[in-house]
């Protein structure tokens, strides 16, 4: 069986670098990265939402569960449930029903990585391409992320706080996804 992994949480955390590193060290000769966006303006956000993550979790999960696909999301529903309410102000509860869904149906080892920081060292090393501007912007925003985490169903979690924990080891993350790799 395949194993599904969100990777999510805050702009300028590190996602894209450890997605980097995990795909460098897997095997699987069937893997797809893929990353998650938001609405295109000018559509019902909404709808567009509810059909994109019904597709992008559906296939997901059926890939992984029933044909031994590895994936990676950078970015899911967790940020659309995040991001959603308060940047589009829009409701994001059927993001639950839909995850539900798609892992009960298909049943993949589902991991859901998600990494947060403080917003001071984000402002720091920010690009200008972060929705958040000030603290209290990514204090709002960490909320939400920790508290869709714990609300999540994935069967597996890893919680990284960069500005407790470091950068993550995306060798030390592969073995706790996949085990240690035998030594040819």
């Amino acid at each position: 069986m395949g194993k599904f992994i969100v990777c999510d949480g805050m702009d300028r955390c590190g996602k894209d670098t450890l997605i980097k590193g995990l795909r460098k060290l897997m095997t699987n000769d069937k893997i797809l990265v893929h990353h998650s966006s938001s609405p295109p303006k000018g559509v019902d956000q909404v709808e567009w939402s509810k059909s994109y993550y019904s597709n992008i979790l559906g296939l997901s999960c059926k890939l992984c569960g029933k044909y031994d696909w590895d994936i990676i999301a950078n970015r899911c529903h967790i940020g659309e449930n995040v991001y959603g309410p308060i940047f589009r102000n829009t409701d994001s509860e059927f993001i639950w029903e839909i995850e539900e869904f798609s892992l009960g149906t298909f049943n993949p080892e589902s991991w859901l990585i998600l990494l947060v920081d403080n917003g001071e060292s984000v402002i720091e090393r920010d690009d200008g391409l972060c929705n958040e501007k000030t603290v209290e912007d990514f204090n709002t925003v960490r909320a939400g992320f920790i508290e869709s985490f714990n609300r999540s169903g994935f069967k597996n979690k890893i919680f990284i706080n960069i500005s407790k924990d470091g950068w993550p080891d995306p060798q030390k993350i592969y073995e706790t996804i996949f085990g240690t790799p035998e030594i040819n």
